[in-house]
């Protein structure tokens, strides 16, 4: 592997970060719905509403750039310059790290997901138990624990497709180039 490929895969490793706070903050985007439904707070969840989506925008661009245009990172800030050694000795393949990653990622959203999916969990059956009548209980932090949490099984199922996804580029020009 060389120091180019090292670099690269970084990159791209650092652009499945980014995916993952994106998948992280479309909860709080689709509970904006939810919350703001009340004609007082329309105009504050549609607010909520533009400036989530902004961020998630701002996250999938950035992922983006990580991902399938890492080269062109590379290149722009003369990353691969001033190393002594051209070639790493490596003896993993890039779809193998890759896919370590998406699993430890996956892994983090499910550990941080559980403690507070059981709490949302304790908080709706207290409520729900104790309430006489009319409350006002949000059950916003229960809907982005499981929405967490499945995201991170998500990620952790469907780690090959992912990674296959992330892949296609340097396929095809690997094909490409043998034409």
């Amino acid at each position: 592997m060389t120091v180019r490929n090292l670099l690269n895969l970084i990159l791209k490793i650092i652009g499945i970060l980014f995916i993952r706070d994106m998948l992280s903050m479309l909860p709080q985007l689709l509970l904006s719905f939810v919350i703001y439904k009340v004609p007082e707070t329309f105009q504050q969840g549609i607010m909520n509403f533009g400036l989530s989506a902004i961020m998630i925008l701002a996250y999938a661009l950035v992922a983006r750039l990580f991902i399938f245009k890492s080269d062109k990172i590379i290149d722009f800030l003369r990353l691969d310059q001033d190393f002594e050694e051209e070639k790493l000795e490596i003896k993993m393949h890039r779809s193998t790290i890759l896919s370590i990653v998406i699993i430890i990622i996956g892994g983090l959203m499910v550990a941080e997901g559980i403690p507070k999916l059981c709490i949302g969990v304790y908080e709706y059956n207290l409520h729900k138990r104790y309430s006489l009548g009319v409350t006002y209980y949000s059950n916003a932090k229960l809907y982005i624990a499981i929405a967490t949490v499945s995201i991170g099984v998500l990620l952790m199922t469907l780690q090959q497709r992912l990674v296959n996804l992330i892949e296609i580029k340097r396929i095809r020009n690997t094909e490409e180039a043998e034409d």
